[in-house]
């Protein structure tokens, strides 16, 4: 990787036919070539990139957060550096919080991404 990092339990390429045996992507390939060809003007595509994301931790201080137990009435409000797009990172962080303060999970409300809060974030 550009990080050299080592890649263990490596299995995108595995991952990356079986996507593209379930979305059919020879045959809509095939599709798009033949609408090309017989459409002057009109053309369209597809393509399929594989990615992946190297994690190079470079900060030896790691990420923050801000914990907050409100002594009224136990509950906690959690600010933290990573962004929520979909893969479950608000529950991750509430589900670490409620077994590190020993509290149920509903006592915890995990707060949405500011700067002000917890600066110098890193990567999700």
């Amino acid at each position: 990787t550009p990080e050299k990092q080592e890649m263990e339990f490596f299995n995108a390429d595995m991952l990356y036919a079986k996507v593209k045996a379930d979305s059919r992507y020879v045959e809509r390939a095939a599709a798009v070539e033949e609408f090309n060809r017989t459409n002057r003007w009109r053309k369209r595509g597809i393509s399929a990139v594989p990615l992946r994301y190297g994690h190079s931790y470079v900060y030896a201080a790691g990420s923050g957060a801000l914990v907050n137990i409100n002594g009224s009435d136990g509950s906690v409000v959690v600010h933290h550096g990573g962004v929520e797009i979909g893969q479950g990172i608000h529950i991750k962080v509430a589900q670490v919080a409620a077994l590190t303060l020993g509290c149920d999970l509903e006592a915890i409300r995990v707060a949405e991404s500011n700067t002000d809060v917890v600066p110098n974030m890193r990567f999700t």
